[in-house]
């Protein structure tokens, strides 16, 4: 059987955080949205 990563804890909360960075990414202005905001969503979803 191989081993289920998606029931780790840390897994779960590196999730929820991806999740609360596009929260707070989509409250960014317009002229940051395809500059920081990008960067901050692509570092985000390295995590899982």
């Amino acid at each position: 059987m191989p081993f289920r990563f998606e029931g780790l804890e840390i897994w779960t909360l590196a999730r929820n955080f991806v999740a609360h960075v596009y929260e707070v990414t989509a409250r960014f202005p317009n002229y940051e949205r395809y500059a920081l905001a990008d960067q901050l969503n692509r570092a985000a979803i390295r995590l899982p």
